[in-house]
C-alpha cells in the first residue's frame, strides 16, 4: 500500500483554514476584552457620578443654592472630601489615571453638574473638559450692596412680605437694559426675579385687543427685544386682580393676587405703585410721591369690577373705560431671568448694567 503525504496545496489550504481560524478566535478574544473593558469603564464612570450626586447633595446649598450654575467636579475633589477612594483610578482602557492632573492643576476626569429646571432634577455628565459658570444673580447684587440698606426713612430698598420693594423719589434702582435706563420696582422673595420698568415708554393708542397683548405680541414678533430675549422671564406671574377703591398697598395686593396671568411682559400694578412711596397712608390722600411719578398719563395693569382700567395723571390714581382713542404713555414692565447679572452701583450716574 502506497503512503502519501500531504501535498503542498493540501498544506496551504490547511494553514489557510488554521489562519483565519486564528484569527476569529483572537477577534473574539480582542471584542470581548473591549467589551470587558467597556463595562468596567462604564462601572467606574457610574461610580464617579455617584459620589459627585453625593457631593452636590451635601454642598448644592452652599455652591448653586439657586440652581443656575454650571459646576465641575473633579474626581481629585471627591477624593479630598472621602467621596472617593483615594489613589489612581486606572481608566482599562486607555491605561491612564483618571485621576491624573491636567495642565490647568486639577484632574482630568470630571463630573459635569447642570441643573435641568424641565425635569426640575441635576444633570451629571462625565467628561474630560469642563467649564465653570458661577453666576451671581441680581438679587444677590443688590442685597449685599451696603449702599443700599436703609433705616426705613430714607429712599432705598425695603423688606416687605412677599418683596424687596424699592421706595423713595430717587432710590438706587437705575439699570440700564436694552440700551435704555430702566428701574427695579422689585425682587420677588419666592422667585428671586428682578422685576423692571421702562420709564421712557411710547404713547400709544389703546388696541382692541388691550394693553397687555400689545406689548407679548411685540416681544414675540416685534424687534423691541430681539438682543435681550435671553435675558427675560417668558412664563412671568403676574397679579392682576381687580380693584374699586383705593386702600394701603398690603390690603390692594391682597386683592391683586385673586386673579393672575403668565406673560412675559405687563404693567405697573396700583398696589406696586403705592407701595413705592415712602409714606405708607399716601393713598388716602392719592399723593403717592415716588419715581414713579411724573408728568405723564400712563396705563396700570388693574381694572375695577365694572371693567374700569387704572391709569396715573399727573400721580393721581384714576380709572375710567379705556377706548381706542385714548392716547396715554405704555410703561413696559418685565421679570429679568435669574441667572442674570448685574455690574454698577445702581446711581443715575453709574447705573447696574446686565452683563
Amino acid at each position: 500500500m502506497n503512503k502519501k503525504g500531504f501535498t503542498l496545496v493540501e498544506l496551504i489550504a490547511v494553514i489557510v483554514i488554521i489562519a483565519i481560524i486564528a484569527t476569529i478566535s483572537f477577534q473574539a478574544v480582542n471584542n470581548r476584552i473591549k467589551n470587558s473593558e467597556e463595562k468596567l469603564y462604564e462601572t467606574q464612570k457610574n461610580n464617579i457620578i455617584d459620589a459627585a450626586k453625593k457631593y452636590m447633595l451635601e454642598n448644592n446649598g452652599k455652591i448653586d443654592s439657586d440652581h443656575i450654575n454650571t459646576i465641575c467636579v473633579y474626581i481629585s475633589t471627591l477624593q479630598s472630601k472621602g467621596f472617593l477612594d483615594s489613589g489612581k483610578i486606572i481608566n482599562p482602557k486607555t491605561k491612564e489615571d483618571m485621576a491624573a492632573i491636567g495642565s490647568n492643576g486639577n484632574s482630568k476626569g470630571v463630573v459635569r453638574v447642570k441643573f435641568n429646571f424641565e425635569n426640575n432634577q441635576y444633570e451629571y455628565v462625565y467628561t474630560d473638559l469642563c467649564s465653570s459658570n458661577i453666576v451671581t444673580p441680581i438679587y444677590k447684587t443688590v442685597l449685599d450692596n451696603e449702599e443700599l440698606k436703609v433705616i426705613n426713612k430714607d429712599d432705598g430698598l425695603y423688606e416687605t412680605t412677599d418683596s424687596y420693594v424699592y421706595k423713595g423719589s430717587n432710590p438706587k434702582n437705575y439699570i440700564k437694559f436694552n440700551n435704555k435706563i430702566w428701574r427695579i420696582v422689585s425682587i420677588d422673595k419666592e422667585t428671586k426675579r428682578a422685576k423692571i420698568i421702562n420709564l421712557d415708554g411710547s404713547q400709544i393708542n389703546w388696541p382692541e385687543k388691550g394693553i397687555i397683548d400689545y406689548l407679548n405680541n411685540d416681544f414675540l414678533e416685534g424687534t423691541t427685544y430681539k438682543d435681550v430675549k435671553d435675558y427675560i422671564n417668558t412664563n412671568s406671574k403676574w397679579n392682576k386682580g381687580n380693584i374699586d377703591s383705593l386702600d394701603s398697598s398690603l390690603s390692594i395686593i391682597s386683592l391683586e393676587k385673586q386673579s393672575n396671568d403668565y406673560k412675559t411682559i405687563g404693567l405697573l400694578t396700583v398696589g406696586e405703585y403705592i407701595d413705592a412711596s415712602l409714606n405708607k397712608d399716601c393713598y388716602k390722600e392719592n399723593e403717592c410721591t415716588s419715581y414713579l411719578n411724573n408728568s405723564k398719563v400712563y396705563w396700570l395693569l388693574n381694572k375695577t369690577n365694572d371693567n374700569k382700567q387704572w391709569y396715573i395723571n399727573n400721580g393721581k390714581l384714576l380709572n375710567k373705560e379705556a377706548s381706542t382713542t385714548d392716547l396715554y404713555n405704555v410703561y413696559p414692565v418685565l421679570y429679568l431671568n435669574l441667572n442674570t447679572q448685574i455690574d454698577g452701583k445702581g446711581t443715575e450716574s453709574e447705573p447696574y448694567v446686565v452683563k
